[in-house]
């Protein structure tokens, strides 16, 4: 019973393979059909085979192309103008430098330059180059250009797929593998394929930071009289030094202290001030002066004892 099952699943699957092999060898066979006919002159077969070919759907983006241009100069010469019209706009949309057909006259030229679009039809990816494996990330499609023809845009990575309308838009995707192919398709109403956009994407593992706090060694300040933990003997000079509280840049040391090399150091006494000269001291020169007037006294009582009586300076006595 078991070996039934798997024979049948295996001719379900080729069934499939050859349905598919098929639908592309019958738009194949259609598409060169209208080729053929258009290139030998015949407009109206090449008209019917070109429809049929974009019923069909499928087609890529420069089949596309070639179909809507013939389409239209068919359109032309069965005087069929909104056809025409709206066939050359279509390619012109996939293809803005696309060169028209020589034998159109002036004036249906210049009536169809006026459909030319600044640029031609095309999707951006906006995703990241590695998406967190199992985790949902954002994909973003935009649409640049003429979409009048686009109809859905197909987004899928991996064995998922997501539709977005033809404006384009954002789509939640998640990889599982460890890389595949990020692919953006435009379609339109019959499936053809009107741009596209691709890039390869990475799956990363997601690391999740640690909660534990991170504990900062310190170190300790060893008591005094304690043995240097290198087994050496200090002088009470480097005991005192080893011993210095270590201060951190930018703060002040206590009242008392001062800062030399990252410690605090006691603060000495005030020096004795220096001794001043001798003859800034006030009694040498108290001295002098006291020296200086009572000779210049003494030498004028002097001069006035010895000087004679008419020199006198009391009046003499009259008699």
């Amino acid at each position: 019973m078991a070996r039934l099952s798997l024979v049948s699943l295996v001719c379900l699957a080729l069934a499939l393979q050859l349905a598919t092999v098929g639908h592309a060898l019958a738009q194949e066979s259609t598409l060169s059909s209208a080729d053929a006919a258009y290139e030998r002159g015949a407009l109206l077969e090449a008209s019917r085979l070109y429809e049929a070919a974009l019923r069909e759907g499928g087609h890529e983006r420069d089949a596309l192309i070639r179909i809507h241009l013939r389409l239209g100069i068919s359109s032309i010469a069965r005087r069929q103008e909104l056809g025409a019209r709206a066939h050359f706009r279509a390619a012109l949309a996939l293809d803005h430098a696309l060169v028209l057909p020589e034998e159109l006259t002036a004036s249906r030229r210049a009536e169809l330059e006026a459909l030319r679009p600044t640029q031609s039809l095309a999707l951006v990816l906006e995703a990241p180059d590695e998406l967190p494996r199992g985790e949902d990330a954002t994909v973003e499609v935009r649409v640049t250009g003429d979409r009048e023809l686009v109809r859905t845009i197909e987004v899928s990575l991996g064995s998922r797929t997501e539709s977005l309308p033809a404006s384009g838009g954002a789509v939640s995707m998640h990889l599982d593998s460890e890389e595949a192919r990020l692919d953006a398709v435009a379609l339109d109403e019959h499936g053809g394929r009107l741009a596209r956009a691709q890039r390869t994407v990475r799956a990363v593992e997601l690391v999740v930071p640690s909660s534990e706090p991170t504990t900062v060694p310190t170190e300790s300040t060893p008591s005094v009289g304690a043995e240097p933990p290198d087994g050496l003997t200090r002088t009470p000079e480097t005991q005192t030094e080893a011993l210095a509280p270590t201060v951190e840049s930018g703060l002040a040391c206590t009242a008392g202290s001062h800062r030399h090399a990252d410690t605090c150091v006691p603060d000495l006494a005030d020096p004795p001030p220096a001794p001043r000269p001798w003859f800034e001291e006030p009694l040498v020169w108290g001295t002098v002066i006291g020296v200086v007037v009572g000779g210049a006294t003494a030498g004028a009582v002097g001069y006035l004892v010895t000087e004679p009586p008419g020199y006198l300076l009391l009046a003499p006595e009259l008699r």
